[in-house]
C-alpha cells in the first residue's frame, strides 16, 4: 500500500514546494531589495532559453525519478523479505 501511495505523496510535496516558492521569495527579499537588484541588471540581455532548459529539464527528471524510486523501494523490500525468510527458515 505504501509503495502505491508514495508517488502521489511525492507529487503533492513537489506541488506545495513550487507553489510556496514564490511566497517565500517575496518574504525573504522585500520589494525595495528587488528594485535595487532589477536596477543593477538594467540593460543586460537575458535569454529565456537557458531558464526554460534548466527548469523543464528538472521537471521532466522528477517524473521518472518518482517511478524509479518506487520501483527501487519495492525491489529492496523484496530482497530484504527473501533474506529474512532464508535466515529464519533455518531456525524452524
Amino acid at each position: 500500500m505504501a509503495f502505491e501511495v508514495f508517488p502521489v505523496i511525492l507529487l503533492i510535496v513537489y506541488s506545495v514546494y513550487v507553489s510556496m516558492t514564490d511566497r517565500l521569495f517575496c518574504k525573504i527579499d522585500p520589494t525595495s531589495r528587488r528594485k535595487v537588484v532589477i536596477q543593477h541588471y538594467v540593460g543586460r540581455k537575458f535569454s529565456p532559453f537557458w531558464h526554460n532548459l534548466f527548469f523543464f529539464s528538472l521537471c521532466l527528471l522528477i517524473i521518472p525519478a518518482m517511478v524509479l524510486l518506487e520501483t527501487a523501494l519495492k525491489w529492496i523490500t523484496e530482497i530484504l523479505k527473501s533474506q529474512i525468510k532464508e535466515t529464519y527458515s533455518s531456525y524452524f
